[in-house]
């Protein structure tokens, strides 16, 4: 397991057992590596601190506003490592067909699920499709459960197109 050298004297401990929980996460299930592990903290802290103003204490908790943060944070970070492969991958192609409908499945996917009202449906969509239930549970801080509702939702959007 990869250790982490940084140092955040000033910053609340349970912060940073959020953010190093999910950061260890991330390397566990094969996103990441070992050696980026201070990079992905201070990406999530970078994130938390930024937004750390749009936090509203009627609305629930800091801790839970740190979490979905740090989650939120979690699934850009993968979509863009997913984005690095499907472009190192559209490179190797010998033609751009391929790339334009790949492109324009997720650009229609985008546009299906934004009409839902669901922010969550696209990010769990993708991760459902290169992990199972449990893992995607994980990796958004949503139940099992919900991931379940969110996925029948999905198929019942897709089935409507």
């Amino acid at each position: 397991m990869s250790y982490s050298y940084n140092k955040y004297h000033g910053i609340d401990q349970v912060f940073m057992a959020i953010i190093n929980k999910k950061a260890r996460s991330l390397i566990r299930a094969g996103f990441f590596c070992g050696h980026q592990l201070e990079d992905l903290q201070q990406e999530f802290l970078i994130q938390t601190l930024e937004r750390i103003d749009k936090y509203q204490p009627n609305q629930g908790t800091i801790y839970g506003f740190v979490k979905k943060v740090v989650n939120s944070c979690a699934c850009d970070l993968i979509r863009a490592q997913k984005m690095q492969y499907v472009d190192m991958d559209v490179q190797l192609h010998d033609s751009c067909d391929e790339a334009f409908s790949d492109a324009e499945l997720h650009l229609d996917l985008e546009i299906m699920f934004a009409d839902s009202g669901d922010p969550d449906l696209l990010i769990i969509f993708e991760l459902s499709q290169i992990m199972d239930v449990a893992q995607v549970s994980k990796i958004t801080g949503k139940s099992m459960k919900t991931i379940y509702r969110k996925l029948a939702k999905i198929r019942e959007i897709i089935a409507c197109e």
